[in-house]
C-alpha cells in the first residue's frame, strides 16, 4: 500500500513537471532548467493552476525573482531568521497588497487611532540578548487567512493571545473568525484596522479558535461562550 502511494505521488510529480516543461517556451534562454523544475513541485505542491502560456512564463518570473531574493538573505550571515517559499511566492507584491492588504485610513480612523492609550514597556531590561517567544509557547500555530481580506482580524487575534499567554502562562490561540463577525472593525473585501479590532476584544472579551474556527468568509455573528477578558499590558 505504502508503495502504490509512492508510486501514485512520483507519477503526479513527472505528469506536473512534464505539463510545465511544455508550458516553458519564451523564457526558455534565460530561466534555469532547475528553477523551473523547482516552480513545478513548487506549484504542484500549492495546487497552482495557471491558463495560459503566457500566465505560466509571467509567474515563472516573478517565483525566479522571489527565489533569488530568498537565496540571498538565507545566505547572509548577518540576517537573524530564515525566509522560504510560500503560496505567495509567484504573486507580486502589489497583488499581495491588493488582495490581502490594509485599506487606506481616513481622517477619522487616524484621530481615533491617535487617541488610544499607549502602553509603555517596562524599564526592566532583559538578562540576555533576544527572547525566543515559539520556545515559551507564547506563539500558537500559523492559521491561513485564505482569499479572504482578514489580516487586520488574524493581527488583533495574534497581538491578544501573545500578550494573554504571556501574562498567564497559558498556550491559548484566539478566533480571528469571531472579530472578523463580530468587531465591525471590517471585512473580507475592503480589509480592516487591527486597532478596531482590539478595542472591540477589550470590551467584550475574546474566544478560543477551537470553538469558533476560521472559515474565511464573514458571517453573524455567533453566540459567544468561554470567553477570555483582555487586560493589554506591557
Amino acid at each position: 500500500m505504502q508503495i502504490n502511494k509512492l508510486l501514485v505521488a512520483g507519477i503526479a510529480v513527472l505528469v506536473a513537471f512534464t505539463a510545465y516543461k511544455s508550458l516553458y517556451t519564451q523564457n526558455a534562454e534565460r530561466v534555469p532548467l532547475e528553477v523551473v523544475s523547482a516552480h513545478g513541485l513548487w506549484a504542484n505542491s500549492f495546487g497552482k493552476v495557471y491558463s495560459s502560456p503566457e500566465e505560466f512564463n509571467f509567474r515563472l518570473g516573478i517565483f525566479q525573482e522571489t527565489a533569488r531574493k530568498i537565496n540571498e538573505h538565507n545566505s547572509n550571515p548577518e540576517k537573524t531568521y530564515t525566509q522560504g517559499l510560500n503560496q505567495f511566492s509567484d504573486m507580486t507584491d502589489e497583488e499581495i497588497q491588493v488582495k490581502f492588504g490594509m485599506p487606506t485610513m481616513t481622517k477619522e480612523d487616524v484621530e481615533a487611532l491617535n487617541s488610544l492609550p499607549v502602553a509603555h514597556e517596562s524599564e526592566t531590561k532583559l538578562t540576555q540578548g533576544s527572547v525566543d517567544w515559539r520556545s515559551k509557547g507564547v506563539l500558537p500555530g500559523i492559521l491561513n487567512q485564505g482569499s479572504c481580506g482578514s489580516c487586520w482580524a488574524f493581527a488583533a487575534a495574534s497581538a491578544a493571545e501573545s500578550n494573554y499567554n504571556r501574562m498567564t502562562g497559558s498556550k491559548v490561540q484566539f478566533s480571528p473568525q469571531q472579530i472578523l463577525d463580530c468587531s465591525n472593525g471590517g471585512n473580507c473585501r475592503n480589509g480592516g484596522y487591527p486597532f478596531k479590532a482590539l478595542q472591540y476584544l477589550t470590551a467584550n472579551g475574546a474566544v478560543f479558535h477551537s470553538s469558533y474556527p476560521y472559515v474565511g468568509v464573514q458571517q453573524g455573528c455567533k453566540p459567544l461562550s468561554n470567553k477570555r477578558t483582555l487586560s493589554f499590558q506591557p
